[in-house]
């Protein structure tokens, strides 16, 4: 999303647009208490990714597959 000279903006630089679209999610009842909408890809996890050797770690799927591995 770019911005134009124009628009308006809210606290901290956001578009008043973002703010806009997170009160009317809130009023549907589409954003949980406490978060907000981001129009960005959001963050997945708090704080550093924690190491891990690959060589000794381990994926399994299984349940309802085609193929147990």
């Amino acid at each position: 999303m770019h911005r134009t000279s124009g628009e308006k903006m809210s606290r901290l630089g956001e578009p008043t647009e973002r703010k806009e679209l997170e009160n009317k999610a809130k009023r549907e009842g589409r954003l949980p208490p406490g978060q907000s909408l981001t129009l960005k890809w959001p963050v997945l996890h708090y704080g550093n990714v924690p190491w891990f050797d690959p060589a000794k770690w381990d994926f399994k799927i299984s349940g309802v597959v085609e193929e147990p591995r």
